[in-house]
């Protein structure tokens, strides 16, 4: 499984994407759960590590969207509410982030 955030600012009308590190296509940071994580835990684990950003005070275990298609992956991703625009994000990764924008 993969979990991740849909980071919201602080007028609930923009949303934080990241593009990958060919800048092809956006997305929200997101990645895959480690053995024995909790999905909540890896979703801040990995949009730290994508952003640079500790989310664990602006989500809730209880708001969240799952993504399921017949022919990928379950995703769960946790919904961010306030944060500011002008937050200074950076990645924590090698040659997977491209850009960081709301």
């Amino acid at each position: 499984p993969v979990y991740g955030a849909i980071i919201l600012n602080t007028n609930l009308d923009k949303v934080l994407c990241v593009m990958n590190y060919e800048c092809t296509s956006y997305s929200f940071p997101k990645g895959k759960v480690n053995q024995n994580e909790e999905a909540i835990d890896c979703a801040v684990r990995e949009v730290w590590e994508e952003i640079g950003f500790n989310i664990s005070k602006y989500i809730s275990e209880n708001d969240y969207i799952d993504f399921k298609k017949s022919d990928s992956q379950f995703k769960r991703m946790y919904i961010a509410f306030g944060v500011d625009e002008n937050t200074s994000f950076k990645t924590n990764t090698r040659k997977e982030i491209g850009k960081i924008e709301f």
